[in-house]
């Protein structure tokens, strides 16, 4: 009886730094996706920017050749 005993303590120990170990890889990767979800916005927040001066010189573009269209 001992014996069993002694291996049901040494499971609820093992179960409970295998539950720690668990927690604190999930942690380290909560972490992780976090900074890839920030460094995301800030690749999204970059091509917003060059997404709108693409429209704004090619709104000046436009402008541009409607000008020469109307001169000839």
């Amino acid at each position: 009886m001992n014996k069993v005993i002694k291996l049901k303590k040494q499971s609820k120990t093992s179960d409970s730094d295998s539950i720690k170990q668990l927690n604190s890889k999930l942690n380290k990767l909560d972490k992780k996706i976090d900074n890839l979800y920030e460094r995301l916005d800030g690749h999204i927040n970059k091509i917003d920017k060059v997404y709108s001066r693409l429209e704004e010189h090619f709104s000046g573009i436009e402008k541009l050749l409607s000008f020469f269209k109307f001169r000839k």
